[in-house]
């Protein structure tokens, strides 16, 4: 793995790790609706969505952090936005598995 994109990942994790459950579950709602919104128009930059460091990737370490804090904190039955989308179900796009 490249050095750079592996630092991404860690300053990723760390900022996600900082971060309430609440504000994690916002965040991927965004995201979600970004990713969406773009492959909905079509009109979109492949590397800037699909690409290392891009917005899959974001969603994909955020959505770890949300299982995370759902097994700290008790949460039951947290939002999968991998599987909320329709625009990634199409596509194949698979998102972190929920810790048991």
């Amino acid at each position: 793995m490249q050095d750079w994109y592996q630092r991404w990942i860690e300053r990723e994790k760390e900022i996600n790790n900082k971060l309430t459950y609440e504000k994690l579950v916002s965040s991927a709602s965004r995201c979600v609706s970004f990713i969406d919104g773009q492959l909905e128009s079509g009109n979109y930059d492949s590397q800037d969505i699909f690409g290392q460091a891009g917005h899959i990737d974001a969603l994909y370490y955020t959505q770890e952090a949300i299982y995370q804090k759902a097994k700290e904190t008790g949460v039951r039955n947290p939002p999968d936005f991998f599987a909320d989308s329709n625009e990634l179900y199409t596509r194949g796009v698979k998102g972190p598995t929920q810790p048991v």
